[in-house]
Protein backbone atom coordinates (compact mmCIF):
# COMPACT_ATOMS: atom_id res chain seq x y z
CA UNK A 1 0.00 0.00 0.00
CA UNK A 2 1.69 3.46 -1.10
CA UNK A 3 1.90 6.45 1.18
CA UNK A 4 -0.62 8.43 -0.69
CA UNK A 5 -3.18 5.16 -0.47
CA UNK A 6 -2.76 5.50 3.33
CA UNK A 7 -3.08 8.81 3.59
CA UNK A 8 -6.78 8.69 1.38
CA UNK A 9 -7.73 5.89 3.90
CA UNK A 10 -7.10 8.20 6.79
CA UNK A 11 -8.77 10.85 5.14
CA UNK A 12 -11.68 9.00 3.82
CA UNK A 13 -12.30 7.28 7.68
CA UNK A 14 -12.14 10.91 9.11
CA UNK A 15 -14.98 11.97 7.26
CA UNK A 16 -17.04 9.36 7.08
CA UNK A 17 -16.55 9.05 10.67
CA UNK A 18 -17.66 12.63 11.34
CA UNK A 19 -21.21 11.89 9.46
CA UNK A 20 -21.73 8.94 11.02
CA UNK A 21 -20.75 10.72 14.60
CA UNK A 22 -23.81 13.26 13.38
CA UNK A 23 -26.21 10.44 12.91
CA UNK A 24 -25.55 8.54 15.84
CA UNK A 25 -26.09 11.97 17.33
CA UNK A 26 -22.46 12.09 18.92
CA UNK A 27 -21.71 15.72 17.76
CA UNK A 28 -24.08 18.71 17.04
CA UNK A 29 -24.85 19.81 13.30
CA UNK A 30 -22.90 23.19 13.79
CA UNK A 31 -19.94 21.19 14.79
CA UNK A 32 -20.61 19.20 11.73
CA UNK A 33 -20.26 22.18 9.95
CA UNK A 34 -17.03 23.92 11.90
CA UNK A 35 -15.19 21.11 11.35
CA UNK A 36 -16.13 19.22 8.18
CA UNK A 37 -17.82 21.71 6.46
CA UNK A 38 -15.84 22.15 3.24
CA UNK A 39 -13.65 18.77 4.47
CA UNK A 40 -14.25 17.30 0.77
CA UNK A 41 -12.55 20.45 -1.00
CA UNK A 42 -10.00 20.74 1.92
CA UNK A 43 -8.90 17.32 1.25
CA UNK A 44 -8.71 17.48 -2.75
CA UNK A 45 -10.57 14.58 -2.98
CA UNK A 46 -11.93 15.68 -6.65
CA UNK A 47 -8.35 14.86 -7.21
CA UNK A 48 -7.26 18.09 -8.62
CA UNK A 49 -4.32 18.07 -6.93
CA UNK A 50 -3.09 14.46 -7.81
CA UNK A 51 -1.08 12.55 -10.43
CA UNK A 52 -2.47 9.71 -12.50
CA UNK A 53 -1.66 7.05 -10.33
CA UNK A 54 -3.16 8.94 -7.19
CA UNK A 55 -6.32 9.59 -8.98
CA UNK A 56 -6.59 5.91 -10.15
CA UNK A 57 -6.23 4.81 -6.00
CA UNK A 58 -8.69 7.84 -5.58
CA UNK A 59 -11.24 5.41 -8.34
CA UNK A 60 -10.72 2.54 -6.32
CA UNK A 61 -11.98 4.08 -3.18
CA UNK A 62 -14.89 5.77 -5.36
CA UNK A 63 -18.07 4.88 -2.66
CA UNK A 64 -16.62 6.29 -0.08
CA UNK A 65 -15.64 9.78 -1.92
CA UNK A 66 -19.05 9.76 -3.45
CA UNK A 67 -20.03 9.78 -0.07
CA UNK A 68 -18.35 12.57 0.70
CA UNK A 69 -18.84 15.00 -2.45
CA UNK A 70 -22.98 14.40 -2.36
CA UNK A 71 -22.38 15.44 1.38
CA UNK A 72 -20.52 19.04 0.41
CA UNK A 73 -22.90 19.08 -2.50
CA UNK A 74 -25.71 19.24 0.10
CA UNK A 75 -23.55 21.49 2.31
CA UNK A 76 -23.15 24.08 -0.35
CA UNK A 77 -26.32 23.76 -1.84
CA UNK A 78 -27.88 25.02 2.36
CA UNK A 79 -25.93 28.29 2.23
CA UNK A 80 -22.78 29.41 0.48
CA UNK A 81 -19.56 30.23 2.40
CA UNK A 82 -19.71 34.18 3.16
CA UNK A 83 -22.90 32.82 4.73
CA UNK A 84 -21.34 29.89 6.49
CA UNK A 85 -18.59 32.50 8.15
CA UNK A 86 -21.24 33.69 10.69
CA UNK A 87 -23.19 30.09 10.71
CA UNK A 88 -24.97 30.69 14.08
CA UNK A 89 -26.77 34.04 13.01
CA UNK A 90 -27.48 32.54 9.18
CA UNK A 91 -29.02 29.06 11.07
CA UNK A 92 -31.15 31.76 13.52
CA UNK A 93 -32.37 33.70 10.71
CA UNK A 94 -34.14 31.15 9.38
CA UNK A 95 -32.70 30.83 5.57
CA UNK A 96 -31.92 26.98 6.27
CA UNK A 97 -33.49 24.63 8.38
CA UNK A 98 -30.05 22.80 10.41
CA UNK A 99 -32.49 19.97 11.11
CA UNK A 100 -33.36 19.81 7.35
CA UNK A 101 -29.73 19.36 6.18
CA UNK A 102 -28.94 17.14 8.88
CA UNK A 103 -31.72 15.14 7.90
CA UNK A 104 -30.59 14.55 4.39
CA UNK A 105 -27.09 14.30 5.68
CA UNK A 106 -28.31 11.08 7.70
CA UNK A 107 -30.66 10.24 4.71
CA UNK A 108 -27.35 10.14 2.40
CA UNK A 109 -25.38 8.24 4.96
CA UNK A 110 -28.32 5.68 5.37
CA UNK A 111 -28.92 4.91 1.88
CA UNK A 112 -25.19 5.27 0.52
CA UNK A 113 -24.51 2.18 3.00
CA UNK A 114 -22.11 4.52 4.83
CA UNK A 115 -21.84 2.50 7.97
CA UNK A 116 -21.22 -0.97 5.69
CA UNK A 117 -18.25 1.50 3.85
CA UNK A 118 -16.71 3.24 6.81
CA UNK A 119 -16.90 -0.92 8.12
CA UNK A 120 -14.95 -1.96 5.17
CA UNK A 121 -12.37 1.21 5.35
CA UNK A 122 -11.39 0.53 9.15
CA UNK A 123 -10.73 -3.25 8.11
CA UNK A 124 -7.46 -2.52 5.37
Amino acid sequence: MTEFEQWLIKTLLTGLNAIFSLVEKKIEFTEYIKNFGSFYYENSLDGHEFSGDENRTLNKYSQSVSILREAQELLDNSFNEKEATDLSAYLDAGRVSHRETEKRLVELFVNSSGALILSSLKKL
